[in-house]
């Protein structure tokens, strides 16, 4: 019973680790950290979730090509709010409220940041390492480019990031049930 319960705990740690990496991955927003991060901002935030964030990009052609990369690839500000965690038998539940605030460089031509604190709710099977409920959905927008933010959402950043995520929580599920 024990090593069941301990099992499970490591289990439900796992998924909710990855559950919330995936989502910090694509992009989300919060307020300002506080001074002291917990053990989950402190991983999530060694793993630069913003770096990613960026694209290089040409305009005009021939003699008049500029190139240069834009992006928002500087974390300004992470914070994982509440993560809560309900385990019966095989079946896990959780819901995570954070986000976090990603912005340009010092020597962006255009300088600003973007960011979207998100709600999570989902259910997984771990006997199976099926996800049975998934809702991801944007709770505020923040930052100079929230608009932008706001705009790409429903077709390109939600989606992505739920991609991601379920991604994340799959493998996690995967790796306890091989005993990784």
């Amino acid at each position: 019973m024990r090593m069941s319960l301990t099992r499970s705990l490591t289990a439900v740690s796992s998924v909710l680790g990855t559950a919330a990496l995936a989502l910090t991955v694509g992009l989300a927003a919060a307020p300002p950290a506080a001074a002291t991060d917990s053990v989950i901002e402190a991983r999530l935030k060694a793993l630069k979730p913003c770096a990613p964030l960026k694209k290089q990009v040409s305009v005009g052609s021939g003699l008049l090509k500029i190139e240069t990369t834009i992006g928002i690839d500087r974390m300004r500000a992470l914070r994982v709010k509440a993560i809560d965690v309900s385990l019966r038998g095989d079946a896990v539940s959780l819901t995570l409220n954070g986000g976090l605030t990603c912005g340009t460089a010092g020597d962006a031509v255009l300088k600003g940041d973007a960011g979207v604190e998100v709600s999570l709710a989902a259910d997984v099977d771990l006997a199976t390492c099926t996800i049975t409920k998934f809702d991801l959905e944007p709770v505020t927008y923040t930052g100079s480019f929230r608009d932008v933010v706001q705009a790409l959402w429903p077709s390109i950043l939600g989606p992505k990031i739920e991609t991601n995520a379920r991604t994340q929580i799959v493998n996690a599920c995967n790796d306890f049930k091989a005993g990784s």
